[in-house]
């Protein structure tokens, strides 16, 4: 898996997310990161992989999201921007973590973190 590549993360998000409905929010947020990162001068793919697979894992692990899905992220070799971006834009930290700084929600420092929020 390329993780620059917008072909492989839409194919990471099918073959995780059945929903359509997800599948469209998804979709709506790439284009929303896209718009906010030319607005922002950012790199608008980086930005907009970002948007798409933010939700890919919550149908298959509601309870772990996004952490299971920052695990097969990792596994597939996405670097750590791209998986903060993904951390911050949860509100809550993982209980299951073993180090006790992911226990706690991801501080949005950075502009990506906090227009994936929003």
């Amino acid at each position: 898996m390329n993780p620059n590549s917008r072909d492989d993360i839409w194919n990471l998000v099918c073959e995780y997310t059945p929903s359509e409905q997800l599948r469209k929010h998804m979709l709506a947020v790439e284009a929303a990161m896209k718009f906010y990162a030319r607005k922002f001068g950012a790199d608008e793919n980086f930005w907009g992989n970002v948007g798409l697979a933010h939700d890919f894992d919550y149908e298959k692990f509601p309870e772990r999201h996004p952490f299971q899905g920052l695990e097969i992220l990792t596994a597939l070799g996405f670097d750590q921007d791209f998986l903060y971006a993904i951390r911050a834009h949860a509100d809550y930290g993982d209980p299951a973590a073993l180090e006790e700084k992911y226990r706690e929600p991801a501080p949005r420092t950075r502009l990506i973190d906090k227009t994936l929020y929003a």
